[in-house]
């Protein structure tokens, strides 16, 4: 850990490892009370186990402004899952990616939201597909809270 009151900075360095068991952990904190940013990095892995946690999260109290991207994935599976979120609570927009593949059975499925709390709107995009086949389906909706409208829907065959 290294800390300087003068400056109002810090950063804070964590690290469990072991070579015998192929475990280890990593966490990594900076900040500034001054200009209040942070950022935090935290990562898990196991090479034994081939699994593998990755948390990424920045954000700044003065502009109001988030990303948080969280990676999870298995190599011995073949699957993986992708978490991207970006907000801002001044604007009182956002955006969602969620992304679930398996490479082993080709299959994919990929969500996107982006949202406004402020106009009451948002999209909603939802893609299902399989290499294999060649069959997909693309779910687009469309709403407002105030309108209560929903609309749009797509199937596709290569």
């Amino acid at each position: 850990a290294h800390c300087s009151w003068h400056t109002a900075h810090c950063t804070l360095v964590m690290a469990h490892c072991s070579w015998h068991t192929g475990h280890g952990t990593l966490l990594m904190a900076h900040w500034s009370w001054h200009t209040a940013h942070g950022t935090l990095v935290m990562a898990h892995s196991s090479r034994h186990t081939a699994h593998g946690t990755l948390l990424i999260a920045h954000w700044s109290w003065h502009t109001a402004h988030g990303t948080l991207v969280m990676a999870h994935c298995s190599w011995h599976t073949g699957h993986g899952t992708l978490l991207m979120a970006h907000w801002s609570w001044h604007t009182a927009h956002g955006t969602l990616v969620m992304a679930h593949c398996s490479w082993h059975t080709g299959h994919g499925t990929l969500l996107m939201a982006h949202w406004s709390w402020h106009t009451a709107h948002g999209t909603l995009v939802m893609a299902h597909c399989s290499w294999h086949t060649g069959h997909g389906t693309l779910l687009m909706a469309h709403w407002s809270w105030h309108t209560a409208h929903v609309q749009g829907e797509i199937h596709w065959r290569n």
